[in-house]
């Protein structure tokens, strides 16, 4: 990978992450514009571009941590010391539990149909059509949205349903989620923040397995230089 390129896509990465706009659907978008300007083949996903793929993402878990690491550690005490206290009332323990079956269903939607969702990466066409998808999402959810009320089970047990839609590559994963909590009746800012919260144990769990992780950091490491990588990361 050459350094234009990995800056080119870890720039997009970062401005489209926090947009609900699919940071996946961009990078495809902004690698095969790349490929057709360079004369390279445009179906070639290898175990560099998924590689590059984990380290940009880690690059924003990274942020969200930072950006959200008062209400990280906030939802994280208040969930232990309401199993410590059995105190399982409180705003920050019922949060935790929210976020943790959210996850769970994510995980089980996210595998079932995983398989399925890889084999759209390639394909630009049918990402532009998904992300169009995501945009009739965000659109419907204002317009018809429901009375405003507070996070319960249910909305964020679909939460976490349309969070595992999300692996798609065009279904925006910010998108879906804020649109399906603004249409059950969450305030946008909460629903906002829910979602950011709501990617941090996604993205361990799905890009950051040492199973899928270390052996690719061991390959990269002797056949890829690190520095367009790195820059790619810092961008």
């Amino acid at each position: 990978m050459q350094t234009i390129q990995a800056v080119i896509m870890g720039a997009v990465q970062g401005i489209s992450e926090f947009l609900p706009i699919s940071s996946s659907a961009h990078i495809v978008f902004s690698s095969a514009i790349y490929k057709m300007i360079t004369g390279a083949a445009i179906q070639n996903v290898g175990s560099e571009e998924i590689f590059f793929d984990i380290l940009i993402h880690l690059a924003s878990l990274l942020a969200v941590i930072i950006f959200f690491f008062k209400d990280l550690k906030e939802i994280a005490q208040g969930f232990f010391i309401g199993l410590k206290t059995k105190n399982y009332s409180t705003v920050e323990f019922r949060m935790g539990v929210f976020v943790i079956m959210a996850t769970f269903i994510t995980c089980v939607v996210a595998l079932l149909i995983k398989d399925i969702a890889h084999s759209l990466v390639e394909n630009p066409a049918i990402v532009a059509i998904l992300l169009l998808f995501t945009g009739c999402i965000l659109f419907f959810s204002e317009k018809l949205k429901r009375k405003e009320k507070d996070m319960d089970f249910k909305t964020a047990a679909l939460i976490g349903l349309a969070q595992g839609l999300a692996v798609f590559p065009g279904l925006s994963r910010s998108g879906l989620t804020i649109g399906t909590g603004i249409f059950n009746g969450i305030e946008r800012t909460k629903a906002a923040r829910f979602s950011f919260i709501l990617s941090v144990p996604i993205i361990i769990i799905w890009k950051l397995t040492p199973q899928k992780f270390t052996p690719l950091i061991l390959k990269r490491c002797s056949l890829v230089a690190w520095l367009p990588l790195l820059q790619a990361f810092f961008a």
